[in-house]
């Protein structure tokens, strides 16, 4: 499109370990998604959505919460679990203090962020969205975004309706799609499985290759 040679373009394609993620993942018990459970006063009939994230005005999480509380007034009993560190931190602990389904649980990496997403439904980001649609792939939690501009390259990796979701940018229309996929088990299933398959191509491990073969091919064409 901007008139570059193709064949002097390596698409590397970004990642994390999704391997060691999944594994980590899978080594999650019921006992231990029980106890996260319990850890926010949810009852057994409670869902619960997990932001993963840095907090700051771009991830849009005031439309969050305005969502997730469309998304209560429906008669869902949602509870949203806010996973990570940022400027808007202080506000969020003030707030979620006040409101019995959201929770703040700071920075949460290894194992610990593990026991979070098994135990959630899906993930939630209305703003911009990087590596965490990755995280969401290895965890088997389909990611609810929207289709606002200033995403990472890596959304490219999002495709509606297989392993993931995409919903306009307003509060009603993601409320819609978290409701979406909380009611629609053959969905969530299905974008499950499809998380899953993409964990299985987007790795480290292809990532090097394809950057070392792009560099054999710069290397290659110098001489």
């Amino acid at each position: 499109q901007e008139g570059f040679p193709a064949d002097r373009v390596c698409t590397v394609c970004n990642s994390v370990d999704t391997t060691c993620e999944a594994a980590m993942h899978d080594a999650v018990s019921q006992e231990e998604i029980r106890a996260t459970r319990q850890q926010f006063g949810m009852a057994p009939s409670s869902r619960l959505v997990s932001y993963c994230g840095s907090l700051y005005k771009a991830k849009r999480v005031d439309m969050l919460l305005k969502a997730c509380a469309e998304v209560r007034r429906s008669g869902i009993d949602l509870h949203l679990a806010i996973i990570g560190d940022g400027k808007d931190r202080a506000m969020l602990e003030t707030l979620c203090s006040r409101v019995e389904w959201m929770h703040t649980v700071g920075s949460a990496h290894g194992i610990e962020k593990a026991r979070y997403l098994a135990a959630s439904d899906c993930m939630v980001i209305p703003g911009v969205v990087g590596l965490a649609v990755v995280d969401a792939f290895a965890h088997k939690c389909p990611l609810v975004t929207t289709k606002t501009r200033g995403h990472g390259p890596e959304i490219e990796y999002l495709h509606d309706g297989i392993n993931g979701l995409f919903t306009s940018e307003n509060a009603a229309a993601f409320s819609l799609g978290i409701r979406r996929l909380l009611t629609d088990s053959a969905l969530h299933q299905r974008l499950q499985s499809g998380c899953r398959e993409s964990a299985s191509q987007i790795t480290v491990e292809n990532m090097v290759e394809r950057f070392s073969k792009g560099v054999l091919v710069a290397l290659h064409g110098a001489h």
